[in-house]
């Protein structure tokens, strides 16, 4: 059973947060694609031309009508310009139905573009605002798809796994735990330390000591590797040390 220690949810979110800021920018990269030489026939050449300019062309789209939909929120919840960040309306019926509206033209957009890097980015906002709403099954709906559409091992994926693991712990914690390891194993995700502290602290939180043990070995063993500090809060190491030296007792 859960102690009664921070919210580690809503560290886990803290984590990210501000992370969507970054993926309309990062959803334009990775757009070349490599073309083999054919026997440099110019016909193969200039059919690879158009695909590859049919496939940025589209990117571009989906990054523009994600990023609107995006912006019209922003705006709508009378954030200033160019500010990613709003004070909450004081009409609660307002900012609801504000928020009811943009989540599904977020998913609407993301929809349109299914498939891209900017559509997964707009199902993560999506879900963001559908948590706020207190609809979880809509947001791990859409956290789920995000995962899916996210190219393979980006960081993108690995914040909508983040995102998805810290909806979890309030129904599974060994669901959670699966996502937060998974986002773990992702090298390009700037927080993958922090994932990896977070699902050994749902693995005890789930009452699976051995697995818990495991991971806090890989934490152990990623500090040594760059010559740094377990990325975990206190609590945590603390909680795992208990387990660990219960468990050495346990054998003796």
């Amino acid at each position: 059973m859960a102690r009664n220690e921070p919210n580690a949810a809503t560290e886990a979110l803290e984590e990210i947060d501000g992370f969507f800021d970054r993926i309309a920018n990062w959803a334009t990269e990775n757009q070349s694609i490599a073309w083999g030489v054919v026997g440099g026939i110019l016909g193969i050449a200039l059919i690879a031309s158009i695909v590859s300019t049919v496939q940025t062309s589209s990117r571009e789209e989906a990054s523009q009508a994600v990023g609107e939909a995006q912006f019209d929120y922003l705006k709508a919840m009378g954030a200033p310009d160019l500010a990613a960040s709003f004070v909450e309306p004081a009409n609660p019926e307002a900012a609801r139905a504000t928020r009811e509206e943009f989540a599904a033209k977020l998913l609407e957009a993301a929809d349109a573009h299914a498939g891209t890097a900017a559509a997964a980015a707009g199902r993560v906002e999506a879900a963001g605002i559908l948590r706020e709403l207190e609809d979880a099954a809509g947001a791990r709906a859409a956290l789920e798809a995000a995962i899916d559409e996210a190219p393979s091992a980006s960081a993108l994926q690995a914040t909508a796994l983040m995102d998805l693991a810290a909806l979890l712990e309030a129904t599974s914690a060994s669901e959670a735990s699966a996502a937060y390891e998974r986002a773990s194993e992702i090298d390009d995700f700037p927080g993958a330390a922090a994932a990896l502290a977070h699902a050994a602290r749902t693995a005890l939180d789930a009452d699976d000591k051995a697995r818990a043990l495991a991971l806090y070995e890989q934490m152990e063993t990623r500090a040594a590797e760059t010559d740094g500090e377990i990325m975990a809060p206190a609590f945590v190491t603390a909680r795992l040390r208990e387990a660990r030296a219960a468990a050495s007792n346990a054998v003796e």
